[in-house]
């Protein structure tokens, strides 16, 4: 298998042929496998090999967010909502770079976390304030799939 261990994170990391997520390519991504059924990616093969096929609905996770990773323990299923969840830091267009706190106006920061129906925002004096109940709440609500700061 064309595979690298990372001493630091223990990824188990694809070195084989590579591929972006659908719709956009930014550099972060996924290990592809070529079989004769075509190119499939990496760690949803190495998913199915040792446990089986993944259930309608599902999707193969990483919990260690790393899409090139392949480590059997760094793998698991999870919904598609779940899967949302479960990303590191904060989105790319962020102007505080901290997931889930934003810069308001009068000078305070929103922490804020949504999910379908659910809302939670509150103000705090600091970025760390807000940071630190934004981080809260997703452990709350989303348990192991809470994601990364």
């Amino acid at each position: 298998m064309n595979t690298a261990r990372d001493p630091e994170t223990g990824c188990l990391l694809w070195t084989g042929a590579k591929q972006g997520p659908p719709g956009r390519d930014d550099g972060d991504r996924y290990g592809c496998w070529g079989g004769s059924d075509g190119s499939r990616y990496a760690h949803r093969n190495v998913w199915e090999h040792e446990n089986g096929p993944v259930p309608e609905g599902l999707l193969v996770d990483h919990a260690c967010h790393n899409r090139a990773c392949v480590e059997l323990t760094h793998l698991r299923l999870a919904t598609r909502a779940q899967n949302a969840q479960n990303r590191a830091g904060a989105t790319s267009v962020s102007r505080t770079g901290v997931r889930g706190v934003r810069l308001m106006p009068d000078g305070t920061y929103l922490a804020y976390v949504t999910s379908g129906d659910r809302r939670f925002a509150r103000r705090y004096p600091t970025e760390s304030e807000a940071a630190e109940v934004a981080i809260k709440v997703r452990k709350h609500w989303f348990g192991d799939y809470a994601g990364g700061d």
